[in-house]
């Protein structure tokens, strides 16, 4: 687990001995956490290998909490058939080349993860993304087994990777 104090993404690391991570960004209500993932995704667009974007950056947000940054992304889906087919898609890494790293953001990712659907697909993700060049960023409001849909494997996954607690500053 690495832990990435909020607002000092300095520190934060898409990979880890060339293997990418998961990032888990978690906090209460109103403490940051839409914020970080701002960052984040802003991160991902300007990371480059070679002159070359290489973060493909697919958001889930159900509750349309993050609805500027549809332009800014490769693929966000608000809506449970459509979030079902994004995660669906993640596992088909036949279109990453080189240096690619496609993220998938799934904010409020608790409310997600109580469909079985897209809880197994999430796991699959974390399970066999890293290997792929996929890696997944939950964002939720606890690290509690309840947040990550009741997956034990899925809470185990995404916090050996990036564990971010955002937290409201003045």
């Amino acid at each position: 687990m690495t832990n990435v104090p909020n607002g000092v993404l300095d520190a934060y690391a898409h990979h880890r001995d060339g293997v990418p991570v998961h990032d888990v960004i978690w906090g209460p209500i109103a403490s940051g956490k839409t914020h970080t993932v701002r960052q984040l995704l802003h991160k991902d667009y300007m990371t480059e290998c070679g002159g070359d974007a290489v973060v493909e950056s697919w958001v889930v947000d159900v509750n349309m909490s993050m609805p500027d940054v549809e332009d800014l992304v490769n693929r966000y889906a608000t809506k449970l058939p459509a979030i079902r087919d994004l995660l669906s898609a993640a596992l088909m890494v036949d279109l990453l080349t080189g240096c690619t790293l496609r993220t998938v953001t799934i904010d409020d990712a608790h409310h997600v993860l109580n469909d079985g659907e897209c809880r197994f697909l999430a796991r699959q993700i974390a399970k066999y993304g890293p290997r792929n060049g996929v890696k997944l960023r939950l964002v939720v409001p606890s690290l509690e087994l309840w947040a990550f849909g009741g997956s034990a494997v899925l809470q185990a996954a995404v916090s050996e990777g990036n564990v971010i607690k955002a937290v409201r500053r003045g």
